[in-house]
């Protein structure tokens, strides 16, 4: 049974929808942004585009279609008329739904105006009749003497009508030209009629001359002989060789929408649907005839399957983009890896229940087949990053291996192959050349404007010389040297003729492309709840496949291109450890900030005035007075906690919301976890006695652990410099008297570079109570680089426990320099030290709500989206974090073994921690407390509900705490 309709309204857009403006039916937009889409690209200072200024929450960038003009607008003056997906898409009933759907197929109906007349066609026509103009577009996929390419640029050539009477020859490469455009600026003013300022111009005709393709990868039916018998084809492919090329049609992306330009594939339509053609003749008596059409409204119905199975056919208005799709999502036909502490299996989704956040999988090769139900918490849908992926999707190409062979992975995991060529990483000139020119009495002209795009106009009355030379424009420059030439000497051959009706051999048309039979390479159209997949080759034939008989095609070429772009570009930006950049002051015990001169160890060298406490100015003493925490090669302070002399301060505060200790959630009939919210830590650690108990915060240790990440690094330089050793020493005096309750941090005699720290999970979070072990790295060049972090994750490879804490180790913190945020959060060696790094950590990281902690969310906070998916991650994190508890006790932590032992077992945490666990899923499986739907409070317990998911998978890891728990008790 599908999901009913929502009851919550998603009252926004999104990219690609098509609106109109309430009241004014004329007023169609495409939406380009909105409020809530995530903020990959920093704004400019001064943006030239409407559309890359900020928006506020409720406003969203359009492009007016009929107009050409962008703008920002609010989203209560616009109403949605269609929304298209593309097959493999997943989308929702509404923003606060947990159920969701991948689209299966598309199909839409058509109003189609004549691109010149403007004559609209009578009703609406099958989006299957036609198809989209020009055919060749960039991303396509073509194929030629075994091997798969990309079209990666185009350069047309384009059909001009002027003042409503010449007929001029346009080359570009940029596919800028669209049929029907009008304006008086298309075409850049020589000052040569009849190219002069005020011309009226209207694109009659747009096709392709050059093709530029990077070839990919190369058919993985052959055996590695004849595979090296395969040459890569070359690179640039005009009108005279098309014919070598097969051309694959992407249906997951053949989505016609507004304004795109079509004709009727079938050419007796233009007669059934009463379209009459526009004749143009020119001066010379050449005639082109334009059956182009422009869509000018669209009516889109997807065929989606819900997760648990049911297929139905909807309004692509009535459902919408899933765009936050949770890490434990899928559907049915999808590969997954099933594991737990002890297992490992291959399955297939046979349907997922989203509410309950459980699975019915196939145990894929039992014969006969083994179905069982799973929590999807102990899933793996997606596989690690790299190379491989587990399963593949709708809508994604793969190479056929041959009958009786593998393509050599691990099942689910699937080979990816497919990488762009060198040349097409290649940078575009910074400022193009402009083509020398000339004119006398041909009317031809030769431009490359400042976008890039390189131009060749002709009237074709005669032949026009050209001398270009655009050799600093790299392959960018061949090619358009390649496309000018083909338009040179189309303008001096072209012939046109009534009878012809402008049909000219060097306009390229799509059935140039060569046809034949590949048996290799195709489309995903569906995934099987048996594990085969359908796929759909070129010339229509549709084969199954078993998973190991296939390899994926790397289909990111282009968004890989412009991630690159985008990188390069953020490069010359130079580093973001400046000594210019603006810092946020860290304020330390005194209340002092440190000041901007003391970069090396806090201070300039020789200030001072022997106080081994920060003094008014907010510097340290000098370096005479660190005596006792200077023990050459080891840094090792004399006394292992604060000198009794000077008074402990109160531990640092991570900057966090917290909630008042008394407060309470709603009164269940079986008690929820522990609601206080203090962030340096629970009841036993507020009242520690240091002195009298192994929890020492701050201590070094003889040797390092060679248990620690970093045990086989080493610092860039032997020896470390004078300023290391006086910062560090300042850093341990810091760490021995101001770390809270809750931190631990242990440095060690031999190793000077290393530290290994232990943060307890702050109360009333997904954390609570749970270990956190991080080793740091401190190498030669420190404090002038940030220190470098590995956190040991303990997930068993089922997902991370937070968005900042990578299962490989990744600790993406802005301070750390693994996050390009803001440049005021980032590592200053005047204003940051180690303790900032610690506490952020413990009070940015290991929050509430850590689904937020995502950059990209955080505009969602307080959203119905927001709402429903920061709960469901809470959830697995809280899930996730007790495995934590278990893996702590099970393996020991080098140099915190007796302070984990004593602080879960002699304190009882271990048992509160089993008894919390226990009484939420009493209160869960009560049935009584219902998820919330609104923002939480204070008061509110970070996790109230589990779903049924999450307590199977709990539940186990709760029976190996209680032995632990068991056999710690039995032996002490």
């Amino acid at each position: 049974m599908a999901p009913k309709q929502s009851s919550k309204k998603a009252a926004k857009f999104y990219s690609e929808d098509i609106v109109r403006k309430i009241g004014d039916p004329a007023r169609v937009a495409m939406v380009g942004r909105s409020w809530h889409d995530a903020d990959d690209q920093a704004i400019p200072l001064n943006p030239s585009d409407p559309l890359e200024l900020p928006l506020k929450k409720g406003e969203f960038g359009i492009t007016d279609i009929e107009h050409r003009t962008r703008h920002i607008v609010p989203e209560s003056e616009y109403e949605l008329v269609d929304r298209t997906f593309r097959v493999g898409d997943v989308c929702k009933r509404g923003i606060d739904d947990v159920a969701s759907a991948v689209v299966l197929n598309t199909r839409c109906e058509l109003r189609l105006k004549h691109a010149i007349s403007g004559e609209p066609v009578e009703g609406w026509v099958p989006g299957n009749e036609v198809e989209n103009k020009p055919s060749v577009m960039l991303g396509d996929y073509v194929v030629c003497n075994d091997w798969v390419g990309q079209v990666e640029e185009i350069f047309d050539e384009a059909i001009i009508l002027l003042n409503d009477k010449d007929l001029v020859r346009v080359a570009d490469m940029g596919g800028r030209f669209a049929v029907g455009d009008r304006g008086m600026d298309i075409l850049p003013a020589t000052g040569h009629a009849p190219f002069t300022s005020g011309t009226s111009q209207c694109i009659l005709e747009v096709q392709p001359s050059v093709l530029a393709v990077s070839w990919l990868a190369v058919n993985q039916w052959l055996t590695p002989e004849e595979s090296a018998n395969r040459p890569r084809p070359h690179q640039f492919w005009t009108a005279e060789d098309l014919h070598e090329l097969t051309y694959v049609k992407i249906r997951s992306e053949s989505v016609t929408r507004v304004p795109d330009r079509v004709t009727f594939k079938d050419p007796e339509a233009y007669q059934r649907y009463n379209v009459t053609k526009t004749q143009h003749k020119g001066e010379s008596g050449r005639i082109l005839e334009v059956e182009t059409m422009v869509v000018t409204e669209s009516r889109s119905t997807v065929k989606i399957m819900w997760q648990n199975g049911t297929i139905e056919e909807v309004l692509g208005t009535s459902v919408i983009p899933y765009l936050n799709v949770d890490e434990y999502d899928c559907w049915p036909g999808d590969f997954v890896r099933w594991k737990n502490e002890d297992e490992t299996r291959v399955a297939v989704i046979q349907s997922t229940n989203a509410q309950s956040r459980i699975a019915q999988v196939m145990w894929y090769g039992t014969h006969p087949p083994q179905i069982e139900t799973v929590s999807v918490l102990e899933l793996d849908p997606h596989g690690p990053s790299g190379t491989e992926t587990f399963g593949v999707r709708r809508g994604d190409f793969v190479f056929l291996h041959r009958p009786g062979t593998t393509n050599g992975a691990q099942l689910p995991a699937v080979p990816r192959i497919g990488e762009l060529e060198e040349w097409v990483r290649e940078p575009p000139p910074m400022s193009q050349p402009h083509p020398s020119h000339t004119h006398s009495h041909s009317h031809g002209h030769t431009h490359s404007d400042e976008n890039g795009h390189f131009h060749v106009y002709s009237d074709g009355q005669d032949q026009a010389a050209y001398d270009v030379s655009l050799s600093d424009a790299g392959w960018r420059g061949v090619m358009a040297t390649l496309g000018m030439k083909l338009a040179e000497e189309g303008a001096a051959q072209a012939q046109y003729h009534a009878e012809q009706l402008g049909r000219e051999k060097r306009i390229v048309k799509v059935q140039g492309f060569k046809g034949g039979e590949i048996h290799w390479f195709g489309e995903v159209l569906n995934l099987t709840t048996g594990g085969l997949l359908q796929v759909m080759l070129p010339h229509g034939e549709t084969v199954e496949v078993p998973l190991e008989r296939v390899t994926l095609l790397n289909n990111e070429g282009l968004d890989e291109l412009a991630a690159w772009a985008e990188d390069n570009l953020s490069m010359e930006g130079g580093s973001s450890y400046g000594s210019d950049e603006v810092m946020e002051e860290v304020v330390y015990p005194d209340g002092q900030p440190l000041q901007e001169e003391e970069v090396d160890g806090w201070e300039t060298e020789g200030s001072g005035d022997g106080d081994e406490d920060m003094g008014s100015a907010g510097s340290w003493g000098n370096d005479d007075d660190d005596r006792e925490m200077s023990i050459p090669g080891g840094f090792i302070p004399a006394s292992r906690s604060p000198p009794e002399s000077e008074p402990v301060p109160a531990p640092a505060p991570a900057p966090t919301t917290t909630t008042d200790k008394e407060a309470s959630p709603p009164p269940p009939p079986v008690p929820g976890p522990s609601t206080a919210a203090n962030v340096s830590g629970g009841s036993i650690l507020d009242t520690l006695d240091e002195a009298n108990s192994p929890w020492h915060r701050f201590e070094v240790l003889s040797s390092a652990p060679v248990d620690h990440a970093y045990y086989t690094h080493k610092t860039t330089s032997a020896q470390p410099p004078r300023s290391f050793m006086t910062r560090l020493t300042k850093e341990y005096k810091v760490l021995a008297s101001s770390l809270p309750n809750t931190i631990l941090v242990r440095a060690y005699e031999d190793r000077s570079d290393l530290l290994r720290c232990l943060i307890i999970g702050p109360q009333n979070t997904p954390y609570e109570d749970a270990p956190f072990v991080i080793d740091w790295f401190l190498d030669s060049s420190f404090p002038q680089t940030p220190p470098q972090a590995h956190f040991l994750s303990w997930t068993n490879g089922n997902g991370r426990v937070n968005p900042n804490l990578y299962e490989e180790g990744k600790v993406c913190l802005s301070i750390l320099g693994t996050w390009s945020g803001d440049k005021n959060e980032s590592w200053s060696a005047a204003r940051s030290s180690l303790l900032q790094a610690f506490v952020s950590i413990q009070g940015l990281v290991l929050v509430k709500e850590p689904w937020f902690c995502e950059p990209a969310y955080d505009k969602l906070r307080g959203t119905e989206e927001g709402i429903v998916n920061s709960r469901l991650y809470s959830e697995k994190a809280y899930v996730l974090s007790r495995g934590f508890i278990r893996r702590a006790l099970e393996i020991e932590v080098g140099g915190l073994e007796t302070e984990i032992e004593w602080y879960y077992i002699k304190q009882g945490r271990l048992a509160k921690s089993i008894a919390d666990a226990r009484a939420l899923i009493a209160w869960s499986e009560a049935g009584e407390y219902e998820a919330p739907k609104e923002v939480l409070k204070e008061s509110d317990p970070a996790v109230g509900v589990l779903s049924e998911g999450a307590v199977i998978m709990l539940r186990r890891t709760l029976d190996k705490l209680d032995a632990i728990l068991k056999e710690r008790t039995k032996s002490s």
